[in-house]
C-alpha cells in the first residue's frame, strides 16, 4: 500500500527495513528527511486535515517560535475523547529557557508526535534506540538543542491530533507494572545526566521519580507475585526516598 502511494504521489518515500522498533524507524524517516518542518505520526494514530496548515501558520507568524504544539485527542477503541490534562484556552508560549523543565516535569506533554519541528532544530539529534520512553529521552536531549538555539515552543488550544490507543497496548494494560519500572529507569537516567550541569532539575526529577515509586509500590503492595518481581529492582529508588 506504501509503495502504491510513493508510485502516485512523488512527496511519499518508502523505507523498507527491518523492525527494529520506534525509535529506528523515527531515525530512518530523519535521515531521509528534506523539507523545512518535520513532525511525527505514531503508526496506529491519525490527523485532522487542518494538522499541518494549522501549525505551519503559527510557525511563521511567531519569529521567535521554532517548535509549534496542539491538543489532541484520545481514540481508545473508537472512543474520542478530548485530552485534558494539558488543555488550554488561548495559544501559549513556553521559553527556551524553561523548556527541559516543562517537558519532563509535567507543564506540558512531553509526546513528540503532536509538534511541529523546525527541520534544522532535528539535524543533529536522533532517537534512543531500544527504549520504551523514547519521547522523554529524546525531550531531553532535545532540550540542549533548543536552549542552544533559543528556540522557543508554542502550543496552540486546537484539537488536531488523534492518539489510538488499542486494548492490550503495551503502554496501557491494567498491570503491567514492568511498564512502569522502565518509566521510573528512563527518569533516573535522564537524572544521573543532569546532575552535573542542573543541580535544581536534578533535584525535581529526583522528587517526581520518588513519587512514581510510590505509586508503583502501592500498586504491587498486596500482589505477592508482583512485588516479588518487581520489589528487588524498584528497592535502590526506594532507599533515596
Amino acid at each position: 500500500l506504501c509503495d502504491q502511494y510513493s508510485q502516485s504521489d512523488s512527496r511519499v518515500r518508502v523505507i523498507h527495513q527491518d523492525n527494529r522498533g520506534l525509535s529506528a524507524a523515527r531515525n530512518s524517516g530523519m535521515d531521509i528527511a528534506s523539507g523545512d518542518y518535520i513532525s511525527f505520526v505514531d503508526s496506529d494514530d491519525y490527523l485532522s486535515p487542518c494538522f499541518y496548515e494549522y501549525l505551519m501558520n503559527a510557525m511563521e507568524t511567531h519569529p521567535d517560535v521554532r517548535i509549534v504544539g496542539c491538543q489532541y485527542y484520545r481514540d481508545e477503541d473508537g472512543m474520542i475523547k478530548p485530552y485534558t490534562r494539558y488543555q488550554i484556552e488561548k495559544h501559549c508560549l513556553y521559553s527556551y529557557k524553561t523548556f527541559c523543565e516543562d517537558a519532563l516535569l509535567g507543564n506540558l506533554s512531553v509526546v513528540v508526535w503532536n509538534k511541529l519541528y523546525d527541520a534544522s532544530l532535528l539535524k543533529d539529534i536522533r532517537f534512543r534506540e531500544g527504549r520504551i520512553f523514547e519521547d522523554s529521552l529524546f525531550m531531553y536531549d532535545f532540550s540542549f538543542i533548543v536552549k542552544r538555539n533559543q528556540a522557543n515552543l508554542l502550543i496552540i488550544p486546537d484539537y488536531l491530533y488523534y492518539y489510538r490507543i488499542r486494548s492490550g497496548s503495551i503502554l496501557h494494560g491494567n498491570e503491567n507494572v514492568l511498564i512502569d519500572i522502565e518509566r521510573i529507569k528512563t527518569l533516573n537516567d535522564i537524572a544521573i545526566n543532569s546532575k552535573e550541569h542542573n543541580l535544581d532539575f536534578y533535584t525535581k526529577i529526583k522528587k517526581r521519580i520518588q513519587r512514581n515509586v510510590l505509586f508503583l509500590y502501592v500498586k504491587i503492595l498486596n500482589n505477592k507475585e508482583l512485588k516479588k518481581k518487581c520489589l528487588s529492582i524498584i528497592t535502590p529508588f526506594v532507599t533515596e526516598i
